[in-house]
C-alpha cells in the first residue's frame, strides 16, 4: 500500500541493472500496465499515443471476432524491442465499472523539447490535468518551465 493508500500490482518491475527481479526493493517503475476499453477503440487509441506522445505504437487483432489490444510504448525502446514502459490497452465485451480518478505518469521522450512537443499537444487537445494531490498547479507550459 502506498502513502495515498491505493494499491499497485508491479509488473515486470526492473532493477538498476534492468534484469527482471520481483523482489528488487528499488522499484524503477512499472514495465506495463493494462486497461480494459471498450471494443472498438483500440486503434483512437493507438492513434492518440502516437500523435501526442510520439510513442511507438501498434494494434493488435487477438481474436477471429476482431478483439484488438493497442500496444503504446513509451520511453526508450531497446535493441531488442524492449520498452522502457508500455501501456496495453484491451478491448473487452463486458461492462467496466465507471472511470474512479486512476490515472499515470509516462515516459515521455528523451529531451525538454520532447516534453514541451506533447505538453502543447495535449493542451491543444484539451487533456492537460494537474494531480489535486499536488500543491503546484501547473497548468500552462511556461509553469511547467519553471518548475
Amino acid at each position: 500500500t502506498a502513502e495515498w493508500g491505493d494499491i499497485a500490482t508491479r509488473y515486470g518491475v526492473l532493477n538498476d541493472s534492468g534484469a527482471d527481479n520481483q523482489n528488487s526493493t528499488n522499484c524503477l517503475g512499472l514495465d506495463y500496465m493494462e486497461f480494459h476499453v471498450p471494443m472498438g477503440t483500440a486503434d483512437a487509441i493507438a492513434k492518440f499515443y502516437e500523435t501526442i506522445f510520439g510513442a511507438t505504437t501498434s494494434v493488435v487483432t487477438t481474436t477471429p471476432d476482431g478483439d484488438a489490444i493497442a500496444i503504446v510504448a513509451l520511453g526508450t525502446i531497446s535493441p531488442e524491442g524492449r520498452a522502457d514502459q508500455s501501456l496495453l490497452f484491451r478491448e473487452v465485451s463486458s461492462n467496466e465499472p465507471p472511470y474512479d480518478g486512476h490515472h499515470i505518469c509516462l515516459y515521455v521522450g528523451t529531451t525538454a523539447n520532447d516534453f514541451e512537443r506533447a505538453f502543447e499537444k495535449c493542451d491543444a487537445a484539451g487533456v492537460v490535468w494537474v494531480n489535486p494531490r499536488f500543491s503546484d498547479k501547473v497548468t500552462t507550459l511556461d509553469g511547467a518551465r519553471q518548475e
